[in-house]
């Protein structure tokens, strides 16, 4: 039997002491660490029930390393331990809260999973992201065309993440020097009445009281 001397006994309750202070005072004591079971990522001011944010938004997040024994205690894991299924956002370290605060940024359109690791122990969350409202405009036209003819253009409208969003063609109104719009079922046309690089600029009022606009050269 291995007899420890009581000077070593009390070194190594001091030990023991310091490193479960060190877990409860924000996980990051070694002891910690090796007796995390799993980590929770839980929402700040979250409503109950699924989880849906419009694309472009943000979470405020708080990770709890749990220990065998159900004790819950706000953890920091490094930001290349977490991952964001598809791209589909960023986590950031939040700029408050200390131990445990991150951000994450939303951006595509879907079922998202953030997943987290620290050492042994891994945390997921489910996030549903909903299409954003109309946030701006892209006007698609011909890279050139001879003046005195007429050409056909489209506009395309997106939301902050720059997934597509359905618009009305004829809904918006056309700012140019360049010629002549008119706007039909098959959507604009451009009588080119001037020559030189010409500027075709497009704006839409959104669902949400915002105006989309985007231009673009000829």
């Amino acid at each position: 039997v291995l007899d420890i001397a009581p000077a070593d006994k009390v070194a190594m309750q001091i030990d023991t002491a310091i490193k479960r202070l060190n877990f409860e005072a924000g996980g990051k004591g070694p002891k910690g660490i090796q007796d995390l079971e799993s980590l929770e990522i839980e929402v700040m001011n979250s409503i109950p029930g699924p989880l849906k944010i419009v694309t472009g938004s943000s979470l405020d997040l708080i990770l709890y390393g749990v220990d065998e024994s159900g004790n819950r205690n706000p953890v920091d894991a490094p930001i290349s331990d977490w991952f964001v299924l598809n791209g589909y956002g960023v986590i950031q370290n939040a700029t408050v809260g200390g131990t445990g605060h991150y951000t994450y940024t939303s951006s595509g359109i879907g079922d998202v999973s953030i997943t987290v690791f620290l050492d042994q122990a891994q945390g997921n969350l489910l996030v549903h992201i909903l299409q954003g409202p109309l946030d701006y405009l892209e006007v698609n036209l011909p890279a050139e065309a001879d003046q005195g003819r007429t050409i056909d253009f489209d506009i395309s409208g997106f939301d902050v993440s720059g997934n597509p969003v359905a618009i009305h063609q004829c809904s918006a109104v056309i700012t140019t020097d360049a010629g002549d719009t008119t706007c039909d079922a098959d959507g604009w046309k451009l009588d080119l009445k001037e020559s030189g690089e010409l500027v075709v600029h497009a704006r839409i009022q959104s669902t949400i009281g915002t105006t989309a606009e985007g231009s673009d050269y000829i």
